[in-house]
């Protein structure tokens, strides 16, 4: 939910032995999102009766990651995919994200280059540019009523301390041969007009997107459908055992499935199925808020870009404003110093559930928007039904390495997993999705164009466990 990469990893939490890795509550709260698609015809589709014994193809998760890859193992000639879901349809992070396309513009570049070399730090940046451009592309060659929008996004530094940490990183990246044209600063007044702010004191300008994260997966649900794929809600996947002629037995209360190849599509929740991944895929709190717009910023005077606001890399709000019918929806980042020691307490005791919206988040959240943009008004001066609509949480999943595993599972034929987004995969999926896709179809690592650390192998499977344990 995090419109910048994830930076949990880097901060103090808590052992792998308290990250869970069990399945999704049964009793979530629901989102803005989900409040407005509860119409959706797919949303418990086949949610009670037997599964079908065998099947050529098991997708594990019905979210963006999961939805997007059905649809290109169909367009490869794909038959007999069955989708399982534990809940409803499109009911996890992709429904609960705070409606981004947002890519990162050098921000993770200085962390990336340490982890992975410059060489991969910049492809990790650069492909999250290209999801951009494909997102936008999709939805108008199918025109998916998704609200999506293109436009400007800042990056608002709060002080001169960021701003500068900022401008190191823009060089940083900039040396490395990268094309920044596309980025601008702004400093001063400048950005103090521009982005509606009175305490900015500098913004990073660049384009990116607002959709309705839900809306653009279902309308991925309903086409696979009608191609062909079966799905199934409500029906949790237990276990993956090996079963006759290298298949595999996907076991759940309704049944079993028999089936050649699964495929591995539930984020944070990955190391359920797959116990090897525990500690290397870490559940994460996040909490969205959608905010009726005061008069000073309903109409022609909405927010007409997105936003992150920054006192530093753990230290943020963002948020963006919604054109059909102006709600703002707003997120906080889980190490603000504001929250009270209760309630940093509860997120991780909560990591991994999505059943609430706490409290102490809500209020640092609410409050810190009326401070950061004080024409909006105050809560006692705003008129009854404007200000806090509704609250939501949801679990993204950070990777030790920050970036996805992508790939077939090390020892584990037939088996491949697309996961792990690190709070980023809004701008990550359209093309992490489309290349699992194509391995599972034949293709090789060179023909997704992804930069090489996304590829899951053994070496980095054993790298990756090796930094959860010193974590």
């Amino acid at each position: 939910m995090n419109p910048s990469a994830d930076s949990s990893t880097r901060q103090p939490t808590a052992t792998t032995d308290d990250w869970p890795a069990g399945l999704p509550i049964r009793d979530p709260c629901i989102s803005f999102w989900m409040a407005s698609t509860r119409g959706f015809e797919h949303l418990t589709e086949n949610s009670t009766g037997p599964l079908p014994e065998r099947a050529d193809t098991v997708v594990i998760g019905s979210g963006l990651a999961g939805s997007l890859a059905a649809w290109h193992l169909l367009e490869n000639g794909a038959k007999d995919i069955v989708m399982l879901e534990a809940r409803d349809a499109c009911s996890c992070a992709s429904a609960r994200n705070g409606g981004h396309v947002r890519p990162d513009p050098f921000y993770g570049f200085p962390s990336y280059a340490e982890m992975h070399g410059e060489e991969q730090a910049r492809k990790i940046i650069e492909n999250e540019r290209v999801v951009l451009r494909e997102v936008e592309e999709f939805v108008e060659k199918y025109r998916v009523d998704c609200d999506f929008e293109a436009l400007s996004t800042f990056h608002t530094a709060l002080n001169d301390a960021h701003l500068a940490e900022l401008k190191a990183g823009f060089e940083q990246y900039k040396s490395s041969g990268a094309a920044v044209d596309h980025i601008k600063f702004l400093d001063g007044e400048d950005a103090v007009k521009a982005t509606r702010v009175p305490l900015a004191k500098g913004a990073v300008e660049y384009t990116a997107a607002s959709v309705h994260p839900a809306k653009l997966c279902q309308f991925l649900i309903s086409s696979n459908i009608k191609n062909g794929l079966q799905l199934f809600t409500h029906a949790p996947a237990l276990r993956v055992e090996s079963a006759a002629d290298g298949h595999w037995a996907i076991t759940t209360p309704r049944g079993t499935v028999i089936a050649r190849r699964v495929l591995h599509a539930t984020n944070a929740f990955a190391s359920h199925l797959l116990p090897e991944l525990k500690g290397c895929i870490i559940p994460n709190k996040s909490q969205c808020h959608a905010l009726v717009p005061s008069r000073a910023y309903a109409g022609s005077n909405r927010l007409k870009t997105t936003q992150a606001y920054a006192h530093s890399e753990s230290h943020y709000w963002y948020s963006m404003q919604r054109k059909t019918d102006g709600i703002i929806v707003l997120g906080i980042g889980r190490f603000n110093p504001e929250l009270d020691e209760e309630t940093r307490r509860l997120i991780i005791e909560e990591r991994a559930l999505d059943r609430r919206a706490l409290p102490g988040m809500t209020t640092a959240a609410v409050q810190a928007f009326h401070e950061l943009h004080p024409d909006f008004g105050v809560e006692e001066m705003l008129s009854p039904g404007e200000g806090l609509q509704m609250a939501w949480s949801g679990v993204i999943a950070s990777t030790v390495e920050g970036v996805p595993f992508i790939g077939e599972v090390p020892g584990k034929p037939g088996q491949w997993i697309c996961t792990g987004w690190s709070g980023h995969g809004m701008s990550r999926i359209w093309t992490g999705a489309p290349a699992v896709a194509t391995l599972m179809s034949g293709g090789s690592w060179a023909d997704t164009g992804l930069p090489e650390c996304f590829e899951l192998t053994a070496e980095r499977l054993a790298r990756s466990q090796g930094i959860a344990k010193n974590i």
